[in-house]
């Protein structure tokens, strides 16, 4: 016989969401939120909560995969909440979201949080690297991903690149391992290289601010990126890059033959004809024919790399086409590597659209909650914060495989399982001799790791 259980409420304070406490711990002590308490609005001179505890709040609701104003209620009065984020009381809903409204006039440049962000990035022990030809670097991703919101009158909303409704924001990841460094909100009908040097710039001064050599950078952008004045930028920072390249109405077929030419010939199946070549292979009268003067010019600084692909058949089917179909795909960098070598190190940036999903899917932030565009650039650099808050609480459990109750093998934990694993973990809160005490089950698998990664924030 099936058993059936009785239901009842006890008076002892049961949480569900401990890992809150890691959060506040990380968060607590960062002077870029300190510096932000400072700040006044022409409405607000100083309340009971102060502009660090609206940000917080945020950031704790973002942990949980929370991202309705609505939902800072079901933690009004719980006190672990309250004390993990370190706040006299938390806010209500209609606070959240006027107090909201008036710390986004401070951030007209969304610049308001740069200063929290490097203070919370230095608790970072690796960013992780990545291999291109001899060089180990820590790659600087940055891409536009859209927001979608169909059927939606948010200020902002405007069409986007996937003919859908949305914000088109634009964002930059600094090592391999996925920290989110800066985001920008933008109207969805924005172009990519629009306003992308002065965001390029801005990533870079951050890099810079946190002691990293800008020589162990190597900064990957897709072909929206593929503008002068974008490479001009890299160059006077002195930065690696891989760009992929926008042909435009460049020939593909004279791409093609130089390939067949000068290129190295690919293992690839029946049908199917890839080389692979770089600017050096192509003479100089050869390569007059497909760029300008001022492309030629670069050719000390930057190399060209192109893959030309020929396909004569059908991959699934075998049917031979009547005209070959053929794909060029090319590149600028300015790394001292093989084809073979700049190819894949552009292929890897392709990680970071698992990064932009665990963003909108983990942590629930495609559809922004304001109406207003101001307010929603300040909510999307909030959930940076409650980002890596995640990404560096997921990271240290992995560097403690001693303390884990299986083993991982996996060099990045998404964030969804961080949050499965030491946000939403179980818990009593006890008050005693003067402490607050967090008490864990005995049969908790996370017990151990949670302790030595609270004790380490």
């Amino acid at each position: 016989m099936a058993t059936r259980f009785k239901i009842t409420q006890s008076r002892e304070e049961l949480i569900a969401t401990g890992g809150i406490a890691m959060v506040g711990a990380l968060l607590n002590d960062n002077r870029g939120l300190a510096s932000v308490d400072k700040m006044t609005t022409d409405r607000i001179k100083k309340g009971w909560i102060s502009n660090s505890g609206i940000i917080k709040s945020v950031v704790g609701l973002f942990t949980l995969g929370r991202s309705d104003f609505a939902d800072i209620s079901m933690f009004r009065d719980e006190l672990s909440f309250r004390l993990a984020l370190d706040q006299e009381r938390v806010p209500s809903e209609e606070t959240l979201r006027q107090r909201l409204d008036l710390i986004a006039k401070l951030n007209s440049r969304q610049t308001l949080l740069d200063y929290a962000m490097r203070d919370l990035l230095r608790k970072v022990e690796s960013f992780g690297t990545v291999k291109i030809g001899k060089h180990k670097l820590i790659p600087l991703d940055i891409d536009v991903a859209a927001l979608l919101n169909p059927d939606c009158r948010k200020e902002g909303i405007a069409r986007t690149y996937h003919k859908i409704d949305g914000y088109a924001p634009i964002f930059a990841y600094l090592g391999s391992e996925g920290y989110m460094l800066a985001n920008e909100l933008r109207i969805g009908s924005q172009h990519s290289e629009n306003g992308a040097v002065e965001f390029l710039r801005r990533c870079l001064e951050q890099v810079k601010a946190l002691k990293i050599d800008l020589r162990q950078i190597v900064v990957r952008v897709d072909s929206g990126h593929d503008d002068r004045k974008f490479i001009k930028a890299l160059d006077e920072y002195g930065v690696k890059f891989i760009i992929k390249r926008n042909l435009r109405g460049e020939p593909r077929e004279r791409y093609l033959e130089l390939g067949k030419q000068y290129g190295a010939k690919q293992l690839s199946r029946e049908g199917k004809n890839v080389w692979h070549y770089s600017w050096g292979n192509i003479p100089v009268d050869k390569s007059d024919e497909l760029f300008d003067a001022e492309e030629e010019s670069m050719r000390g600084t930057m190399t060209m790399v192109v893959a030309a692909t020929e396909r004569q058949t059908h991959a699934k089917t075998g049917e031979v086409f009547l005209f070959p179909e053929i794909e060029i795909d090319s590149w600028w960098t300015n790394i001292d590597c093989t084809e073979e070598e700049c190819i894949a190190g552009y292929h890897d940036h392709g990680t970071s659209e698992q990064f932009h999903s665990e963003l909108k899917t983990d942590m629930n932030i495609e559809k922004l909650p304001s109406g207003k565009f101001a307010t929603n650039a300040l909510i999307l650099n909030i959930a940076a914060l409650a980002f890596n808050c995640l990404r560096i609480m997921g990271q240290r459990f992995l560097n403690k495989p001693q303390l884990l109750h299986r083993e991982y093998k996996v060099a990045r934990r998404r964030l969804r399982s961080v949050m499965q694993d030491l946000i939403y973990i179980a818990c009593k809160v006890v008050k005693h001799a003067g402490y607050i005490w967090l008490s864990f089950g005995r049969g908790n698998p996370h017990y151990r790791i949670f302790k030595d990664l609270y004790a380490r924030c």
